[in-house]
């Protein structure tokens, strides 16, 4: 039953300074009661400082946070989960190892300190009861690795209406999430609202947004610039002109006229995770490869990029079979690869952001054995300007930089590597802004445009629809369906959720 709606969390004029930089400026939100709430802006926005505060982590140079209309100061994340905020993060703080019940009371322990303030435990039968008012039935002897990214949100978010939750707060909840399984967890935030708890949606997809979400904050270089505007009066436009300031309406890019055959691929088998797969792409041209998580799309651009080891079939670049060698052979042979995890597969932390962009070109940029820090920036700087980063210091630390700047630089990765021929991206814009995204694509574009090949992988299918020329698109483990640029979207969502059969619609000389 939903409930009237009142003001439940209230943050005014909240400021923090980092040294001479001013993360946040008087910034303000406010989350009613029985709520979805947007949080949008840049990478670098603000976002994260602001959410640091509202759970403890970091306490504001000025300002006040009100909890139901009484002032409240957290100096801890753990004040603020017993005061009823609960944070969801986009990076699981499961035990994957552990049993649904041992995650279950293992938070539980951890919860409140010290040991004679703790409350009773709470019953696993309540937690089951809360997980199924959510749409979750689960075994609560199975191992969390066996669950689906879904369950182990929809787990996750059990924990925390457990205790006390009054306000929840999302990061990026969809990111993992297939399409199924994100309107699975859209049905729980509406059984929470139902209830009349408020929830702040942190995302950067536009379409959740309008579709789940009743009001809108943005902030803008640590202001607030959309204080709780009604998500019906706001066109996606002007929620992206919020976030970056003033843009124009951008037509439909111009992809480059594809060439000779540079990649065929015939035959292809990966284990259990894809077989019998064939395609070609020409220099000049990109191609998608679409499908839900778990149809072998992510599986078939690992391969292809050589961080997965093919079982049978062929992968001749330029003639030369690379199939079942090692990522070092494919990176010979001119073949970039952009991983999707970027924190545990790409970037290496505590380097700066010139080693970082140049750490698959040393052989080709040092004098000898020597290379100094000049070279490095010198290598990256070009493509630092083209792709907007930010910060545009190359000697910064990576893991200082947002993660759509840290996106940027494994592209600039890979297009400093010598004799480029074939860039493999594997969810390119996963988690980053629109303005980081709308950079990433004119990269990939520019990158075609050189002659370079390009496949991207994405579980994004309007991300994949909108930059290539043809997409592949994969089901249960097998190519499905091929659809030239251009094809009504419907059919190709039907194909990609199972409820169209192959009719290729290619009517392309390279498919």
């Amino acid at each position: 039953m939903a409930t009237t709606q009142h003001t439940l969390l209230s943050a005014r004029g909240l400021s923090k300074r980092f040294g001479a930089t001013c993360a946040l400026r008087s910034a303000d939100l406010t989350v009613q009661a029985g709520q979805v709430h947007a949080l949008m802006g840049e990478n670098g926005a603000g976002k994260s400082t602001l959410v640091k505060m509202l759970v403890g982590a970091l306490q504001p140079d000025a300002g006040t946070i009100a909890l139901t209309g009484a002032p409240v100061v957290f100096h801890s994340v753990r004040d603020a989960i017993a005061a009823g905020i609960i944070p969801v993060y986009q990076h699981s703080t499961l035990f994957p190892e552990m049993t649904v019940a041992d995650n279950l009371n293992a938070f539980d322990a951890a919860r409140e300190s010290p040991l004679w303030k703790r409350k009773a435990p709470i019953a696993l039968a309540t937690y089951l009861e809360i997980a199924k008012r959510m749409g979750l039935l689960i075994d609560p002897a199975q191992m969390v690795s066996q669950l689906s990214m879904a369950e182990r949100q929809l787990l996750e978010i059990t924990r925390g209406v457990a205790r006390n939750c009054q306000v929840l707060l999302l990061d990026e909840p969809t990111a993992a999430l297939n399409a199924h399984e994100a309107e699975r967890l859209f049905a729980a935030i509406n059984s929470l609202k139902q209830e009349g708890k408020g929830i702040i949606f942190i995302s950067h997809k536009l379409s959740e947004i309008t579709q789940i979400c009743d009001a809108v904050t943005v902030l803008r270089d640590g202001c607030t610039v959309l204080d709780a505007v009604p998500t019906t009066s706001l066109s996606h436009h002007a929620i992206v002109e919020a976030m970056v300031g003033p843009v124009a309406l951008r037509a439909e890019r111009e992809l480059p006229v594809a060439g000779k055959q540079r990649l065929h691929v015939a035959g292809l088998k990966c284990g259990a995770a894809f077989e019998d797969l064939s395609l070609n792409v020409a220099c000049g041209e990109i191609i998608g490869i679409a499908g839900l998580i778990g149809s072998g799309a992510l599986e078939v651009g690992e391969v292809l990029g050589g961080a997965r080891i093919s079982s049978a079939g062929t992968i001749q670049v330029d003639g030369v079979d690379i199939a079942q060698t090692s990522r070092r052979r494919f990176k010979q042979i001119g073949v970039g690869l952009v991983p999707a995890d970027r924190t545990a597969d790409g970037i290496f932390p505590g380097l700066s952001c010139a080693i970082n962009a140049v750490a698959s070109a040393y052989t080709a940029i040092s004098v000898g054995s020597f290379l100094s820090n000049r070279i490095e920036v010198n290598a990256s700087k070009k493509l630092f300007e083209d792709l907007r980063v930010k910060p545009s210091d190359p000697s910064a630390v990576i893991s200082a930089l947002s993660g759509g700047n840290q996106q940027k630089l494994l592209i600039i990765r890979n297009l400093l590597l010598p004799d480029m021929k074939l860039l493999i991206l594997l969810e390119p814009t996963r988690g980053v802004d629109v303005h980081a995204r709308d950079a990433i694509h004119d990269a990939i574009i520019a990158a075609a445009r050189t002659g370079i090949s390009v496949v991207v992988a994405s579980s994004d299918i309007e991300e994949v629809m909108m930059l290539s020329h043809r997409v592949y698109v994969m089901r249960n483990g097998r190519l499905a369906d091929v659809f030239k640029r251009g094809a009504d979207p419907s059919e190709i969502l039907a194909c990609i959720s199972g409820g169209q059969d192959a009719t290729n619609h290619t009517g392309s000389q390279h498919a």
